[in-house]
């Protein structure tokens, strides 16, 4: 059976996060983010208000750059990792609740 976008999210969240079950950087994350919510988009799993949420998620996670050297050229952006990391802790702790 195929897992569910909920799960799945909550699956990256939690490498990320928790390194539960292995550990992820902030540019696996916003990359595997992508490809798991961004291309897919929302099912029947997710309700209208977590689709907000994990919006908000993607408008965070899709501008990250490592680079400091890049964000501070066009302050506004980009994301860092604690940008990513901060709004990734508030999405799991909304979705978890």
């Amino acid at each position: 059976m195929e897992s569910t976008l909920r799960e799945r999210i909550k699956y990256i969240l939690s490498c990320y996060l928790n390194g539960d079950p292995v550990s992820i950087d902030s540019k696996t994350f916003c990359e595997q983010y992508h490809l798991i919510y961004d291309l897919n988009g929302p099912d029947d799993s997710v309700s209208s208000e977590e689709h907000l949420f994990y919006m908000e998620l993607s408008d965070t996670s899709s501008r990250f750059n490592p680079s400091s050297q890049e964000r501070d050229k066009y302050p506004g952006v980009y994301s860092d990792e604690v940008e990513v990391y901060e709004k990734s802790r508030l999405i799991w702790n909304l979705i978890n609740s």
